[in-house]
């Protein structure tokens, strides 16, 4: 296999990919000259450009950031017994990183900024250097703030001196996700609403949809979950622009001829996603997960978790025929193709339905294991229409066989397998000798409403490090108390997962934890220095969902340290302003996980009548239901019915959510004034919301200022309102611009 390795695995500067390269898409790359060789009989070198590079995913043209000038990255290739030194060139005008998902190494190696690796600088080279001490799927990114879903990702094949399972064919499948959005503006997007993205994926929890799919019970669970403070589930935060296989919505293996095996290293890349994937025209062997060949067990669909590798074992179709394996985003909004064989005759994979978040049951979980099969699909509403088929266009549906699925029912097709219970390592597992066992709980908690993920309720700049000891078998136990699901992924080493197979227990570097579910793993500690531990849904490990596992005896993380690898403490701004024919409105924040700045005000157009504020908030406890939040701040005020001069107090006083999904302020002043201030939200259909304010005034109570408005959304910058309000005694209508 190597003796074709550097044709095998890098696009030549300004060359057509070379034959068996790599699968992706090839971009253009300006004149780079990236390669990779062997260097010796146990040396491989590879070197790689950091650049900007324009792709065309959705139709229009926009930046990417790639490794080695495609996307994804080029595969790299060794074998067990090899050194392998990558060159990173850093040609942005920005810091960047490359972390080795998965791979065994010294922690100087690792690749994660200020914790364990050094920082690539702008217009820098960084050497990596390491021995390959293991084989299998793996794959590698950036590990620096959003880099990654800009396209720093690319998978790694390390070889074996001999192959345990083997096929006709060997390839690499890296699914993605894509959003043209810059993700910096993701992230913001979901602090400031976290159904931001629920009209871009079909999965907006109307009143009407309640209604017309559940009748009075959905009524009766929105109310419930209304009064529990939770909102209804989605199992994807993120709305995508396309959902990739290998760099293209529909990629194709026309190499592989009838009844050849083909063995798939399937790796999910993707920031936020997990896939539901499934083959049109048989079982899939599962032979490894993440690099570690496990006890073929034959699935009809496999989930996986965003970051985690498997491997399997699939047969081409017969003459004729082209199958189709599809990873379904597990939302059912969108998915990736990869179409099997060279025939004319398509054999389609089921097409799943969408998640239906209005479910009865949808508020007990937030994205569950058992959600994803079908209790929760929404099977007669399924609108193949807004499914993201885009880059489907240029397949012979003339040709499809739509009833694929039907076929395979005679064989009796071997179940789903969503986690890992089926798993089974080929060789015992447990760890010899006498240890002393270091037991970690972990609760993995979060509030979806303020977009702020943790571990048992601190956020990493809070309690950055775990300390452990070496030699001793650590065990963490993860209580996930929130309603997602979480991938969890321990740099550095391999973990054996609890999953009933006793001795035989799989070992994983990624695992998935449920909503509301326990998951148990350990690993003996017999490294050194540090290693990150962290959800791998980035914007989770982003906003605080993650740790440093340090050896006590050589950690060199520091406070600093701390501080400069810290993402929890970005602040995220947010503004919007209301034009009405009767009044007009604004309001601007900043914030980030415990810190807020916000200006805000309304007005008539004579300016006699207005009120406006200017404030901080500090967050008591951001991952409660409740999220209480001390504010302090001052007020402008003019009403001409009580004093026609403007007014100016000082303000403090705290705001919650109550039952009801209630926004409540209990606000004084320094003149030893009172108000409670009360308000809701209501989305009736997809496009339309209801919101009312009531604003009560301790030296007149029975006098409350109300307010309530209808608006039409037309997209998340633009909506046509109109309401009333009682402070200005007038009706209006004009339109909200939100940024």
């Amino acid at each position: 296999m190597m003796e074709n390795y550097k044709n095998k695995t890098f696009i030549v500067a300004g060359a057509m990919v070379l034959s068996g390269l790599f699968s992706g898409a090839a971009l253009a790359d300006d004149g780079l000259q990236n390669e990779c060789r062997r260097t010796g009989e146990r040396a491989v070198h590879c070197s790689l450009d950091v650049t900007e590079t324009k792709v065309n995913i959705i139709g229009r043209e926009v930046t990417a950031l790639t490794l080695g000038g495609s996307l994804p990255a080029p595969t790299i290739n060794a074998n067990v017994g090899d050194t392998l030194t990558i060159d990173i060139h850093n040609k942005l005008h920005m810091p960047t990183s490359v972390h080795w998902h998965g791979v065994l190494l010294p922690p100087e190696q690792d690749g994660v900024s200020f914790i364990n690796t050094k920082e690539i600088k702008a217009h820098s080279t960084h050497r990596f250097s390491f021995p390959v001490v293991h084989s299998g799927t793996y794959w590698y990114h950036s590990h620096t703030g959003f880099q990654e879903p800009r396209g720093m990702l690319g998978p790694i094949v390390f070889h074996p001196e001999k192959e345990e399972v083997s096929a006709d064919h060997d390839k690499v499948l890296v699914f993605s996700d894509w959003n043209d959005e810059d993700p910096h503006d993701t992230m913001r997007h979901l602090k400031e609403d976290p159904d931001y993205y629920a009209r871009k994926k079909g999965s907006v929890a109307s009143w009407k949809k309640t209604v017309e799919n559940h009748g009075l019970e959905g009524i009766k669970a929105k109310v419930k979950g209304s009064l529990e403070m939770m909102g209804a589930m989605d199992p994807s935060d993120v709305g995508y622009d396309a959902f990739l296989a290998n760099g293209e919505k529909t990629h194709r293996m026309s190499d592989v001829a009838p009844g050849e095996t083909v063995k798939l290293r399937m790796i999910n890349a993707s920031a936020a996603s997990y896939f539901n994937v499934e083959y049109a025209c048989g079982p899939m062997t599962i032979v490894a997960k993440d690099g570690v060949d496990v006890v073929p067990v034959d699935v009809n669909r496999q989930r996986l978790v965003t970051a985690e590798t498997f491997d399997v074992i699939i047969t081409a179709p017969e003459a004729g025929r082209s199958c189709e394996l599809r990873a379904t985003v597990n939302d059912g909004s969108g998915y990736s193709s990869t179409m099997i064989g060279s025939g004319t005759e398509i054999i389609t994979a089921p097409t799943l339905p969408k998640f239906d978040n209005t479910a009865p049951h949808s508020h007990d979980h937030h994205g569950g294991g058992s959600h994803e099969g079908h209790e929760h699909m929404n099977h007669e509403e399924m609108n193949h229409e807004e499914m993201n088929h885009s880059g489907h266009e240029h397949m012979d549906h003339s040709h499809m066989n739509h009833d694929s699925g039907h076929h395979r029912e005679e064989k009796e097709p071997p179940e789903d397998m969503r986690e890992y219970e089926r798993l089974r390592a080929l060789h015992p597992t447990s760890y010899a000798g006498e240890h002393e066992i270091q037991n970690v709980k972990l609760r993995l908690t979060g509030n979806m409403e303020t977009y702020t993920w943790s571990f048992n309720d601190k956020v990493f700049s809070e309690d950055p490090q775990i300390k452990i000891k070496k030699g001793d078998i650590v065990r963490f136990t993860f209580i996930n108390e929130t309603m997602m699901n979480h991938p969890m992924h321990l740099h550095g080493t391999f973990f054996r997962v609890h999953n009933g197979q006793g001795e035989y227990s799989p070992e994983m570097h990624t695992v998935n934890v449920p909503p509301n579910e326990e998951v148990t793993i350990e690993f003996l500690a017999d490294k050194s220095g540090d290693w990150p531990l962290h959800c791998h849904i980035l914007y989770h490990m982003m906003s605080g969902m993650m740790r440093t596992v340090s050896y006590e005896d050589s950690t060199v993380v520091t406070p600093e340290i701390v501080k400069k690898a810290e993402h929890d403490t970005m602040f995220y701004p947010a503004a919007s302003a209301t034009i009405q024919s009767n009044m007009f409105s604004g309001e601007a924040h900043i914030g980030n996980t415990r810190h807020e700045f916000e200006i805000e005000g309304e007005s008539n157009y004579s300016l006699d009548n207005f009120e406006a504020e200017a404030g901080y908030s500090f967050k008591l406890d951001p991952v409660s239901r409740f999220n209480p939040r001390l504010f302090i701040g001052g007020s402008a005020e003019r009403e001409p019915e009580h004093h026609s001069e403007m007014e100016l107090k000082g303000i403090f006083g705290i705001r919650a959510t109550i039952p009801g999904l209630v926004e409540t302020e209990l606000r004084g002043d320094h003149r030893g004034g009172v108000r409670l201030k009360l308000s809701n939200e209501h989305q009736l259909t997809n496009n339309i919301s209801a919101n009312w304010r009531i604003k009560i005034h301790g030296d007149k109570p029975e006098k409350p200022e109300v307010s309530g408005n209808l608006q039409y959304k037309i997209n998340n910058n633009l909506s046509v309102t109109g309401g009333c309000n009682s402070r200005f005694k007038s009706c209006g209508g004009g339109i909200k611009l939100t940024y």
